[in-house]
């Protein structure tokens, strides 16, 4: 007896714990639902159409603002291309030419050479002359048509874009100038087509002293020349 009666009491404590648990859970939730209808809720503040109309032009700048600056991006890198493949294009085009025109750098350079040597006072290789002098008329005007000038070297000082040291020469002046042009050269536009060849200055190099000759006596010579 004393037995179930200890465990009816256990299971009464148990209910009475559930109960009481389940009571606090219900006021919690009720203070919370209270509390909740009580908090004071903020007014909704209702826009006039100016106000509308105004965050709506807003709105409107910032996205024409937007698609302003995209526009002006995609136009600068459109330009950057543009130019990007301009120089491309040029510099293709440029090194296809070259080739070519370096041929006829080369027939304009035999050319100077058989009128120079031709001579002046003879009337047939005057005759000759005037018709290669001719030719040679024909080729410089393509040239400048091309943009093809000579380079300006004699006098200059020394460029390692425009010149190639062929001689070194001694000379009573500054240093690493062009005395001298072997083979003219020739720019395209401003591009190098073909580098001058040059002889340039350089210091002369300095005199030794003379070592003096010492005389030998009189009779020392006499000797020697006996023997």
């Amino acid at each position: 007896m004393s037995s179930e009666k200890d465990n009816t009491e256990i299971i009464d404590n148990k209910t009475t714990d559930e109960q009481v648990s389940t009571d606090q859970t219900t006021i919690n939730a009720s203070t919370e639902e209270i509390t909740e209808q009580e908090a004071p809720k903020e007014p909704e503040v209702e826009l006039t159409e100016e106000e509308k109309l105004k965050l709506q032009l807003e709105e409107k700048d910032k996205e024409i603002a937007s698609l302003k600056d995209k526009m002006l991006r995609a136009q600068a890198q459109a330009s950057n291309d543009k130019k990007r493949f301009k120089s491309d294009a040029d510099l293709r085009a440029f090194e296809t030419n070259k080739r070519l025109l370096k041929k006829m750098l080369d027939i304009r350079d035999n050319i100077d050479r058989a009128l120079a040597s031709f001579n002046p006072d003879d009337e047939t290789h005057k005759a000759h002359s005037e018709g290669i002098k001719m030719i040679a008329h024909q080729i410089d005007d393509m040239f400048d048509l091309e943009g093809i000038k000579v380079i300006e070297a004699k006098g200059e000082m020394y460029d390692l874009l425009k010149h190639e040291i062929v001689a070194r020469v001694p000379y009573d002046g500054p240093e690493n100038r062009v005395i001298d042009v072997v083979q003219k050269g020739y720019i395209m536009n401003g591009k190098v087509l073909r580098v001058a060849k040059v002889a340039i200055s350089m210091k002369k190099p300095k005199e030794q002293p003379k070592e003096e000759v010492k005389e030998q006596p009189k009779e020392q010579a006499e000797q020697e020349a006996k023997e």
